[in-house]
């Protein structure tokens, strides 16, 4: 990595050489140091932050062309992802279990939660509830987040923060193809009134045919042969709306997305029709105001909704899913300043108010499970910030939550943060935080499963120590170690007294590990980050380890414009180490080189990329999760996509 560095430093003062006025027009310093609102509620920046706070900016997401939110997170430090050819699964510091709906993440859009109220899931790949290109930046936060965010903040919470309209009218019309059939097309609209209302709205529609032929070994049967044909399409359409005025917000956003599943989930049929469907909805009316100049206010009240629907083959028999949810709820925040505190209080509330669990045979008709569901939950937070001795920063914060289905839950978090100097923090954090067990898992039952009475949240400590320095106004320096542990783990197992599967409260986990990254920008706007991120996940009691748990990743992104600025280059190289499989398998090792050209001002209103994902082709599996018999699960290979966005 050191020799990267060299070569482009040698490179990039031959271009200035060139060129005095390759400048990228942006701060540097302003660049490495954006605030940062989610790590305490309130704007700060990234080296006061009481954690070591990850931002990803729109630019950030054209220079390198992330398609989807899984293809960005994967470039921050200590994140990996899993992808089973039906959803994407996040993992971080060595935890990632596939399979289990990205539960442990808390994903918010303008500072709502977005996950849904069934499994608790945050979308983060083709199914995401927003597209990338209506995202002004993502801030991700590391660790336990549950003192001020609640439920599913275990191990980070990541804030999507999206656009508004910034200019008098805007329209733009934009459309891509590339590998296995994928085309898309996107509109989108705003406009600034007068009056000072704004205005942004945008609609897109997605479809990939896959790949035609997917072999699994396992389904190797004599019958099949082991391959899907033709069960890997994907299709997704996507609404979103913003309008704003003085301190008020509305906001909504709507998101259908189809997936073919060619690996026969659930003990389905090999090689039949199978497929799944998620559809998301979220509205939202926002009113932020300054009641002094000391005193914030920020109130919400939001509705969201899930529909997800399933077509299963058992013996040649249709069988169906039907799951729905809708919720409300509201949010009422201060943020206050009193006499030298940095005061956060709050309180939240959520009803769903119909919830329902269905599982049928079409023909002839057999009921498996239809239940109906009631819950709420809501909570209570606190949290101060306070300087004190010129050198020394206090963050300490908590959260009381009651849930109807299993009760109530407290959560500190404890920071503190010394600044010997402007460009030095050293940070010491503690927290802990929780999972609720999520309506599907304490209520779902059907002849092979029963309810889950007694099921509890899950519960993690972590332990984490932060050194960040800015020695230049170009140079940004990150060290972070941790101990984390997750006890009372929801997993599903089998009760000897009726062989009836129900999940329960059982094992603990450790993580342990280290993190490095580095991030420097040159004058003429050429910028390079790395990183190099070490865990070990076992499991507390045998010391097993983990499985889907890389012990090493090492990931480096790079961008840099040319030809008077007309041109941009990003590319992005990452090591997964192999991983521990199901059934004594194991995914070997692999290294992904992607490559994106944009070209922003070679032709007026017109912006067009080109990118090459997986540019070595390299062939390499990740581990399956438990709800299919196939162990590992083939990747995609070499593939392009071609962007076009016309601007009026």
């Amino acid at each position: 990595m050191c020799g990267v560095f060299l070569i482009l430093a040698l490179w990039s003062q031959r271009l200035a050489a060139l060129d005095d006025e390759q400048v990228v027009d942006m701060d540097i310093e302003e660049l490495l140091n954006v605030e940062v609102v989610t790590a305490s509620k309130f704007s700060q920046t990234k080296l006061t932050a009481p954690s070591a706070v990850t931002v990803i900016t729109a630019n950030d997401i054209k220079t390198y062309g992330y398609r989807t939110l899984a293809e960005a997170m994967r470039s921050i430090r200590g994140i990996y992802t899993s992808y089973d050819r039906v959803y994407d699964y996040f993992g971080s510091r060595g935890f990632g279990r596939s399979g289990d709906y990205n539960s442990r993440l808390l994903l918010m859009l303008d500072g709502r939660r977005i996950n849904d109220s069934i499994y608790d899931q945050a979308f983060i790949g083709t199914d995401g509830l927003i597209d990338m290109e209506d995202i002004e930046r993502i801030e991700f936060v590391p660790g336990s987040g549950s003192s001020i965010y609640g439920s599913n903040a275990v191990q980070g919470v990541m804030n999507i923060i999206t656009k508004s309209s910034s200019e008098q009218t805007h329209l733009s019309v934009a459309g891509g193809f590339g590998d296995y059939g994928a085309d898309r097309e996107k509109v989108t609209v705003s406009r600034q009134f007068d009056n000072g209302l704004a205005a942004y709205a945008s609609a897109s529609r997605y479809r990939n045919d896959g790949h035609q032929r997917l072999y699994f070994p396992e389904f190797n049967n004599g019958t099949s042969m082991g391959v899907a044909e033709n069960l890997d399409g994907d299709k997704a359409e996507r609404y979103f709306g913003k309008l704003t005025y003085q301190g008020w917000t509305l906001e909504g956003a709507f998101a259908n997305r189809k997936k073919y599943v060619p690996s026969a989930i659930f003990d389905a049929d090999f090689n039949t029709t199978q497929y799944t469907i998620d559809k998301n909805a979220v509205f939202e009316l926002r009113y932020e105001d300054s009641l002094s100049k000391t005193i914030n206010i920020t109130s919400r009240i939001f509705y969201g909704s899930y529909q997800f629907d399933a077509l299963y083959h058992y013996d040649g028999v249709k069988n169906f899913d039907k799951q729905r949810a809708d919720w409300v709820g509201t949010e009422f925040q201060v943020v206050a300043d009193v006499a030298g505190h940095k005061l956060v209080m709050g309180s939240e509330y959520q009803n769903n108010f119909s919830v329902l669990l269905a599982n049928f045979d079409q023909q002839p008709y057999f009921c498996f499970t239809d239940e109906t569901v009631v819950s709420e939950r809501y909570g209570f937070y606190l949290q101060d910030n306070v300087s004190f001795l010129n050198y020394f920063t206090l963050n300490a914060g908590v959260r009381f939550d009651h849930y109807s289905v299993f009760g109530d839950t407290v959560n500190p978090r404890l920071a503190l943060i010394v600044q010997p100097e402007s460009t030095l923090a050293v940070k010491f954090l503690y927290g802990t935080a929780y999972r609720a067990p999520n309506l599907y898992e304490r209520f779902w039952r059907s002849d092979a499963e029963k309810i889950s009475e007694y099921l509890g949240p899950e519960k993690t400590e972590s332990f984490e120590a932060v050194l960040e320095y800015q020695p230049m106004a170009n140079l940004r320096l990150i060290t972070t170690g941790f101990h984390n542990t997750i006890n009372n783990l929801i997993q599903q197992a089998l009760d000897p007294r009726d062989d009836l599967l129900q999940y329960i409260n059982a094992g603990s986990f450790e993580m342990n590990g280290f993190e490095l990254e580095a991030d420097y920008l040159w004058d003429n706007g050429m910028r390079l980050r790395g990183s190099y991120g070490y865990s070990e996940a076992r499991e507390a009691s045998t010391q097993r380890v983990m499985e889907n748990s890389p012990l090493n990743l090492a990931k480096l992104n790079f961008s840099m414009p040319f030809y008077h600025e007309q041109l941009l280059l990003g590319g992005e190289w990452q090591y997964y180490d192999g991983r521990k499989a199901k059934n004594f398998n194991r995914s070997q090792a692999y290294q992904v080189f992607n490559l994106t050209l944009t070209a922003t001002k070679l032709v007026p209103h017109l912006d067009m990329s080109a990118s090459i994902y997986n540019l070595l082709d390299e062939h390499y599996q990740q581990p399956a999760g438990d709800e299919t018999q196939a162990n590992l699960i083939t990747q995609d290979g070499r593939n392009f996509r071609l962007w076009f966005s016309y601007h009026f």
